[in-house]
């Protein structure tokens, strides 16, 4: 009898165990998918907040795009509302902070997100060279001045920076390439295959320069890259070959910064650089060796009245030396009277534009925003975490009705760690 009492309590002894192993795993169980869920669920709102963030701000890059066109201004210049110049207004304004009630002479009720900060600026597709006209007959004046400008871009774009200097034998290489790659798209007799057949030489986007065979076109040289011979401590602000106020200094400029694939809708639009806009490296490459220094005296000709302090705007009105129509290049010290003497610009020269990029770059971190920390906190000038980060690019044709979308192209990090 006592045998079996005893058999019986160790039988319910296991039992018991085996019940609280099963209860515990299943609270494991529990928790850990809590914890998931939890996690996907923070991931989604994230998204969702940065989604939303990164469209309603496309639309204000669209608006000030609008208003720009609205001016009767028959130009569009670095120093107009949507440039890169003005990007801390276009990526803070239509926000609110405060209290969130309107204060005394306030029109606007104020209120501050402190979840998502946003990066947001505009780029004239114009002030770059457009690489459709590489896809253009090679007998047409499309192609070859086309051709002859990269060869130029590329000998230039890095000309101050001598240890990832490229020379016009690098660049007649690697334009001979992509020519070469982009002529096998067609459908010819000894070229059956349609154009998008995969690896074929289709751009659709700048990085499709990444696929071009022959080893010249690589990450190193379309993307800013550090410069080997400067101090890591150094700011770039001061990097020299840079445009201050009104050009994005990141390191080294790669060649994707002047480089599009992207044209006015139309059968056969035309391939036209903005003066007004484009970069000094773009405009050096519009003029032969002897002459490029010309380009230098645009850039400052067209900057004149912008103002002597270092964060000042550009002055408003035409006194600050931007260009009404391309005969006004003339008025350059050092220009000749006909721009017939240089080929290049006189084929590309415009002072409008209509084609777009607009970027926008959003991310969640952890913390407060800054200007909003607790004086107090021993922890405050710690950097904070990046939990989530979202980018939208999108390249718009302002048309009369509106915007036509040429190109989109998204990147989404929902659980990005610094």
């Amino acid at each position: 009898m006592r045998r079996t009492k005893r058999s019986q309590r160790g039988i319910a002894l296991l039992l018991v165990l085996i019940a609280a192993v099963l209860l515990i795993t299943l609270a494991l169980e529990i928790a850990q998918t809590s914890a998931t869920q939890g996690r996907l669920g923070r991931n989604a709102m994230n998204d969702f907040l940065l989604r939303t963030a990164s469209e309603g701000r496309l639309h204000i890059l669209r608006a000030s795009l609008r208003y720009d066109a609205t001016s009767g201004d028959s130009k569009d210049t670095e120093a107009d509302d949507w440039a890169w110049f003005n990007r801390e207004q276009l990526s803070s304004w239509g926000e609110r902070s405060g209290s969130g009630l309107p204060q005394d002479g306030e029109d606007n009720v104020t209120f501050r997100n402190t979840d998502v900060r946003i990066v947001a600026y505009c780029e004239d597709e114009r002030s770059k060279l457009n690489l459709l006209g590489l896809s253009r007959p090679e007998d047409s004046a499309d192609f070859t001045m086309t051709r002859q400008t990269l060869i130029r871009l590329i000998d230039e774009f890095r000309d101050h920076v001598s240890a990832l200097d490229l020379s016009e034998s690098d660049g007649q290489e690697m334009v001979d390439d992509l020519v070469e790659w982009l002529q096998d798209q067609g459908e010819e007799d000894d070229n059956p295959i349609p154009p998008v057949a995969a690896g074929r030489g289709k751009l659709q986007s700048v990085d499709d320069l990444l696929r071009v065979p022959g080893g010249k076109w690589k990450a190193s040289v379309l993307f800013d890259v550090l410069d080997p011979d400067r101090d890591p401590e150094e700011t770039t602000d001061d990097a020299e070959g840079g445009d201050g106020e009104f050009e994005r200094v990141n390191g080294v400029p790669g060649l994707l910064r002047y480089l599009t694939v992207h044209a006015e809708s139309g059968a056969n639009p035309p391939l036209r650089i903005n003066v007004n806009t484009a970069p000094r490296a773009v405009l050096r490459a519009l003029f032969d060796d002897h002459d490029r220094e010309l380009a230098d005296a645009i850039v400052e000709h067209r900057r004149e009245g912008a103002g002597e302090e270092e964060s000042a705007a550009p002055a408003e009105g035409d006194e600050v030396g931007f260009f009404a129509n391309k005969s006004q290049l003339s008025r350059v010290e050092g220009m000749a009277e006909s721009l017939d003497v240089y080929p290049r610009l006189n084929y590309f020269a415009d002072v409008r534009s209509d084609v777009y990029s607009l970027r926008v770059v959003a991310t969640m971190v952890t913390g407060t925003i800054e200007g909003e920390w607790d004086a107090e906190d021993e922890d405050a000038d710690e950097p904070r975490d990046i939990v989530a980060s979202y980018q939208v690019r999108e390249i718009v044709q302002r048309v009369e009705d509106g915007f036509v979308t040429l190109f989109r192209e998204r990147r989404s990090d929902p659980i990005l760690e610094r």
